[in-house]
């Protein structure tokens, strides 16, 4: 296996070998598709298993691993610190994907994030279990907001001039016979939003497909994004959908609007 970082091989008396090796690891954990066994570890750092035990237990020690009950180790939030400063000459996604990347672990069924663009939803991230639409929804996508659990939670709790501007230009598509397709109905669900802190799309978009969503908050106490996680109709029920989902699908988007808090502007969050 080749070096997991070419400048681990520095023979400068000047180079501090521990220190690039536990860079290293922290590289090589963010980079895996799932938490890793500390044998996985210990074979892409090149080193021996005593070798990765006490680089993993200096490193959830101070908070930037954390060791499951599996015996398997992965990144906490605490490492977005160390990059705090960069991640202000980035768009906020780049944020949200590290917590969403955590979400579909936990969920194992497709999540996104989207933002308001006109009267749609434009995803911006878009990480997939499965295709379950027969639409092809992809980074860049554009649906109604109307028909959308993301459209809903950004309506119910954006600010009230934009929330305005969208119904004044709102045409209400009937997408099947679950869209929702009049003002009066439409604004009772974003009052029921408002209540339960998230938003469902029961099979409004298309049949054998529902989501849920929450949103994303910014420092003037609007949500400048959403999040959301797809599932099909036939293995989440609502009921299913509220117990087991919501409170996985809330806390992400509570961590995400923390941390998005904290690096303040150049994030498009206003």
């Amino acid at each position: 296996m080749m070096n997991p970082d070419p400048g681990t091989n520095d023979n400068s008396r000047y180079f501090v070998q521990s220190l690039a090796k536990g860079l290293a690891l922290l590289k090589i954990i963010s980079a895996a598709e799932r938490p890793l066994s500390l044998t996985e570890i210990a074979e892409k750092l090149e080193t021996n298993k005593a070798t990765a035990t006490r680089f993993c237990y200096t490193l959830v020690k101070l908070g930037y691993l954390h060791r499951m009950d599996q015996k398997l180790y992965d990144l906490t939030p605490q490492v977005l610190e160390l990059g705090y400063s960069a991640i202000c000459r980035t768009d906020w996604h780049e944020m949200a994907n590290y917590f969403l990347r955590e979400l579909f672990r936990q969920v194992d069924e497709t999540v996104s994030a989207a933002i308001l663009v006109d009267t749609d939803i434009l995803y911006t991230i878009r990480i997939i279990k499965k295709k379950i639409l027969d639409m092809d929804i992809q980074v860049g996508s554009r649906l109604p907001v109307h028909c959308t659990a993301m459209g809903k939670v950004l309506m119910a709790f954006g600010s009230p001039e934009k929330v305005q501007e969208v119904l004044g230009k709102l045409v209400f598509k009937k997408m099947n016979d679950k869209t929702i397709v009049s003002l009066q109905d439409f604004l009772k669900e974003l009052e029921q939003v408002r209540q339960t802190g998230y938003a469902i799309s029961d099979e409004e978009v298309a049949m054998g497909n529902r989501s849920i969503a929450a949103p994303l908050m910014g420092e003037g106490g609007y949500a400048f994004a959403a999040i959301a996680v797809a599932t099909p109709s036939e293995s989440y029920t609502i009921a299913r959908l509220k117990k087991e989902v919501a409170p996985l699908l809330t806390t992400c988007a509570q961590k995400i609007s923390a941390a998005m808090k904290q690096i303040r502007p150049k994030t498009g969050m206003a």
